[in-house]
């Protein structure tokens, strides 16, 4: 709520110029649909969420999310699904067993991808791809950084089809990791 005074002196303000007044107007508008932003947020997740709950279960994939730097891991897994969808990785109607053998082979090659860079000495080195993603306008990735990223999106591409609550079971593991003693209890190899 504003002080009475201030409210006072836009008002002169308002009778004396009126350019000024349609600026204020203007300003006062605006603010409030930055108020209306700041209050609605979790009611419109609640209404994308469930608008794409929506088109899955009628087989259509909403277009892919882009992923932010304060994406959440739920986020993430949710857009690497609909591009894995999107890009012909996860067929309609295809066995969770067919799937799981597929998609985990998959996995094994990026981790191989990563094992050869760094046999190679090439962790460091731009990628194959970082041309193609400078075109796009994207930064260009080191192999370390293509096949971490191809690896982490892989598996969470993996557990949304199996619906997999990763962050929950990450959550669980890291804190049972916590626990454990140095080396898991293990001797040095």
């Amino acid at each position: 709520m504003m002080h009475p005074r201030r409210i006072e002196l836009l008002r002169q303000l308002r009778e004396r110029n009126p350019l000024l007044a349609e600026c204020l107007d203007e300003i006062e508008t605006l603010q409030k649909k930055v108020h209306d932003l700041e209050v609605e947020p979790s009611y419109l997740k609640q209404k994308i969420a469930y608008e794409e709950h929506v088109q899955r279960s009628h087989g259509l994939v909403p277009r892919t999310p882009a992923i932010s730097r304060g994406s959440t891991l739920d986020e993430i897994a949710d857009a690497a699904n609909d591009n894995a969808i999107k890009k012909g990785f996860s067929p309609k109607g295809e066995s969770d067993d067919t799937f799981l053998n597929k998609q985990l082979l998959n996995l094994h090659a990026e981790v191989s991808e990563l094992h050869e860079a760094w046999r190679a000495g090439t962790l460091h080195h731009l990628c194959d791809k970082s041309d193609k993603m400078a075109e796009l306008g994207l930064p260009r990735l080191t192999c370390i950084e293509e096949e971490y990223a191809d690896i982490i999106l892989r598996a969470l591409h993996q557990c949304r089809r199996l619906n997999v609550n990763i962050l929950g079971a990450v959550q669980v593991k890291h804190a049972f990791n916590v626990s454990r003693p140095h080396l898991h209890g293990k001797p040095n190899s």
